[in-house]
């Protein structure tokens, strides 16, 4: 199980649409575990949880677009990734 919780420090800050987070496994965009959207003027934390079976040398990567997700590639993209060692 993975879960933990995404949250904006600073709404002001980032896309007038509120940004698209979502949770990926190696490069699957189009698949995400778990996707969510935060409006600009949400300040709490969004929570997640997933349940999936994960084998070695998988990447889990937490994402903030900060556009619309796949439109036209335009978009910024923040993400941290962890790989799965055991």
């Amino acid at each position: 199980t993975i879960s933990g919780s995404f949250h904006r420090a600073n709404p002001a800050n980032g896309a007038g649409d509120g940004v698209d987070i979502a949770v990926i496994l190696n490069t699957d965009t189009a698949n995400p575990l778990w996707s969510e959207h935060l409006d600009p003027d949400n300040f709490s934390k969004t929570p997640f949880r997933i349940r999936k079976a994960l084998v070695r040398g998988q990447t889990v990567r937490f994402i903030v677009f900060s556009g619309p997700e796949g439109k036209d590639g335009n978009f910024d993209e923040t993400s941290l990734e962890a790989v799965v060692e055991r």
